[in-house]
């Protein structure tokens, strides 16, 4: 008869172990079989199921994160040498190879230019995820280092006077308050949030520099208020 580990190989993502005689019970774990053989460890390719299936597990209500961890893991597969070797044969030497190829391959929607930089860093990070799962799940003993390549295009947007000026006039309260006063202390939309009565000191008159108190942060740094 066919049991169900059978049914399951090679590295099946539920696991029903055994327990101790004198327990009388079986239980269930996340991952694959930990028992398996130093030989069935699996490849690149044929691990994608298990990963899919855990990030959708850990991200249950983010369907764009398993979205883009779908794409970018079928997007390394693409690399045939990679798809195809097992996984703990990964390390630094193919992580580099992978990224040549990456960086000299044509975009699907614009054949005239190659992949960018932050394109093959969103790779690198889905790579180096997947071979930290797979270590936790004891396939492999190390995770290669992968770190963020160097020269992606930054963005940058100035918040103008005359953007300020267009977002007084329309923004509702209490919204304007809250840009007009991120905007003279320079503080970021979380520190705003997470700012309470107590962090707020002002004062009746102001001091030399003409400022009437300061706000406390929660990175300890006490803030100028200008007025």
């Amino acid at each position: 008869m066919t049991s169900i580990h059978q049914l399951l190989h090679p590295y099946p993502f539920v696991v029903l172990s055994q327990a101790p005689d004198n327990a009388g019970t079986e239980r269930a774990h996340v991952g694959p079989d930990r028992t398996k053989t130093h030989g069935t460890v699996p490849t690149f390719r044929a691990f994608r199921e298990d990963f899919i299936t855990a990030v959708k597990a850990e991200k249950q209500n983010k369907p764009k994160t398993v979205q883009f961890y779908t794409y970018s893991f079928d997007s390394l597969l693409k690399y045939e040498p990679l798809a195809e070797t097992r996984v703990d044969n990964i390390d630094e030497r193919f992580v580099q190879k992978f990224t040549v190829w990456a960086l000299a391959r044509h975009c699907e929607t614009d054949e005239k230019r190659t992949c960018s930089v932050a394109t093959v860093n969103r790779w690198r990070a889905t790579l180096r995820k997947a071979l930290r799962m797979a270590r936790r799940w004891k396939l492999i003993q190390t995770v290669p280092q992968i770190s963020r390549l160097k020269g992606e295009r930054e963005r940058s947007f100035v918040f103008t006077e005359a953007l300020r000026k267009k977002y007084d006039e329309l923004a509702p309260e209490p919204l304007n308050s809250f840009i007009q006063f991120s905007c003279e202390i320079g503080i970021c939309e979380r520190e705003m949030i997470d700012l309470l009565k107590p962090d707020v000191h002002m004062t009746e008159n102001p001091d030399e520099w003409g400022h009437y108190g300061y706000v406390h942060i929660s990175a300890g740094h006490p803030l100028g208020v200008v007025v």
